[in-house]
């Protein structure tokens, strides 16, 4: 199996929406890393709170 090595900048929760690429799969897992949001998104994003 896979492991995966968590960072602050990666963290993601169980449930949360995220851009992801994936990079492996198998019959019932995908495998994927978490993308960075293009800037201009981000700032709309956090001025909506």
């Amino acid at each position: 199996m896979k492991s995966s090595s968590g960072t602050a900048d990666n963290y993601v929760r169980i449930g949360d929406f995220a851009p992801v690429k994936i990079t492996d799969a198998l019959d019932y897992d995908l495998f994927g890393e978490v993308v960075p949001k293009p800037e201009a998104e981000h700032a709309d994003s956090e001025n909506r709170r």
